[in-house]
């Protein structure tokens, strides 16, 4: 009788379960593991002992044999069973992500991205982590965006010009100020000439100079 007593004594302390789950060993105070398919998270190659946990960059389904690269677009924490989507306002620009890039000031990240669009010409973006192209700033009243990508506008609006909302050079042709006002540099708006002065086409300031309208008007 003592012969299956000590064997179901020794089948208790070593506990095993099945499908290679780890469990406690009573007598060496160990996690050990038991036979059967890889766990979610984990490869067991050829002549593994031990399931051996899936590194970063890298995911294992149930059942792996081999790593399986963590495709772009998506990233991969150590452990992972499956690749996650690269999230809103980030990036992940290649295989083998562990973690996604925050989205740089001057551009935006949408869901899934695998590289970061620039904010387009007449809008800037001064942030990080955005995720759509409106959350790029319209370049203000009086100055101008001449470049994609930007994180703050170019500079002013010529003076003789005034440069409406989303401007993208310092000096429009449709914009130039126009006769009876004036348009100091980074004017947003022509100024409407004031009594007593002459504000021919183009003028950055009012005048009472009747030479000076006479030559600038010819």
């Amino acid at each position: 009788m003592m012969m299956p007593r000590m064997m179901l004594c020794l089948m208790f302390l070593l506990l095993a379960s099945v499908n290679g789950k780890a469990v406690k060993n009573l007598v060496t105070d160990h996690e050990e593991y038991t036979a059967g398919k890889c766990l979610a998270g984990y490869y067991c190659p050829t002549g593994s002992l031990i399931p051996l946990q899936c590194p970063q960059g890298h995911y294992c389904p149930e059942g792996s044999t081999v790593l399986i690269t963590c495709p772009s677009g998506h990233y991969c924490p150590q452990g992972s069973t499956a690749p996650t989507g690269c999230p809103s306002g980030f990036y992940c620009p290649r295989e083998g992500n562990a973690s996604p890039i925050a989205c740089p000031i001057g551009y935006f990240c949408p869901q899934g991205s695998t590289t970061p669009t620039p904010c387009p010409i007449g809008t800037y973006s001064d942030n990080t982590h955005i995720d759509s192209i409106g959350s790029c700033i319209m370049c203000a009243q009086g100055f101008y965006c001449r470049d994609m990508g930007q994180t703050a506008p170019t500079g002013s609006c010529d003076a003789g010009y005034y440069c409406p909302v989303g401007s993208t050079v310092p000096n429009p042709v449709d914009t130039i100020c126009p006769t009876g006002t004036f348009c100091p540099q980074g004017s947003g708006a022509p100024t409407a000439c004031p009594a007593g002065y002459y504000c021919p086409k183009g003028k950055p300031s009012a005048s009472t100079n009747i030479l000076e309208v006479t030559i600038r008007t010819f």
